[in-house]
């Protein structure tokens, strides 16, 4: 059955929106970004001027340096293509097998639900790498989890009662589970998982949001924090939305 001239001018109209409203990938933004890194806040890409990239852990007081691998990358069709370096494999064991293949497809992505950096890189498996210094500028506005936020200097807060970390803005949304190394032995086995985050631990929070929420008998806004006493820990993301009434501001 034939399509009529004018349904097929909405398909190219939605195609032509769709190719201009997409974000170029180029060899110039890849550079320009520092470091993409893991949404586990374990790996992290480099890309440089010769057309090679690596792969390797975040640091740490116990992370193992030699852990990386190296290949080529090209761009065709606005997707980044690695190509494996086997020749070049110093020690990667503990990198994972999915990038160790012969070839593992990019595509660039903004980020508009789980997290406030603005684009990413993932993979068709769904890997997904957060472009390191795309954080928005101090005193900037964005929605997220359909609530108006604004970016604030970093600044450190204490826990002053047992408190989750959220994926969102609001009680609605997911508790974040923290995975993390207490002995920084890079040991899978010694890995501790927490939902609470306890009395006392330390935050630096980056994001708020514009409008204040009242819970129980609290009236605060909601806080985007990392947790400072595991900022350096290789096993888990440790950022999320606290809710104001729960954290101490300095």
């Amino acid at each position: 059955m034939k399509l009529s001239k004018k349904i097929l001018i909405i398909l190219f109209l939605i195609v032509t929106i769709n190719a201009f409203s997409q974000e170029i990938i180029s060899k110039q933004l890849l550079k320009s970004i520092h470091r993409w890194i893991s949404d586990d806040r374990y790996l992290y890409i480099c890309f440089e001027n010769n057309n090679e990239y690596y792969i390797s852990f975040l640091p740490g007081e116990h992370q193992r340096q030699e852990n990386i691998i190296y290949g080529q990358f090209q761009i065709k069709n606005n997707q980044i293509i690695l190509k494996y370096n086997t020749e070049k494999d110093i020690y990667s064991k503990e990198i994972p097998s999915e990038f160790k293949k012969d070839e593992v497809i990019l595509v660039l992505k903004p980020e508009k639900k789980k997290r406030i950096y603005s684009i990413k890189l993932v993979t068709k498996t769904g890997y997904e790498f957060y472009g390191e210094n795309t954080y928005p500028k101090v005193g900037e506005k964005r929605e997220e989890g359909g609530k108006e936020i604004i970016i604030l200097k970093e600044t450190e807060g204490i826990i002053n009662y047992n408190a989750h970390v959220r994926e969102g803005p609001g009680l609605n949304f997911e508790i974040n589970k923290i995975i993390y190394d207490p002995e920084g032995k890079n040991d899978v086995n010694n890995l501790k998982v927490m939902t609470v985050i306890v009395k006392g631990w330390k935050v630096i929070i980056t994001a708020r949001t514009t409008e204040k929420e009242k819970i129980s008998d609290m009236h605060d806004y909601w806080y985007y924090c990392k947790l400072k006493d595991i900022e350096n820990t290789n096993w888990t993301s440790n950022e999320g939305w606290i809710y104001g009434g729960l954290i101490d501001i300095e």
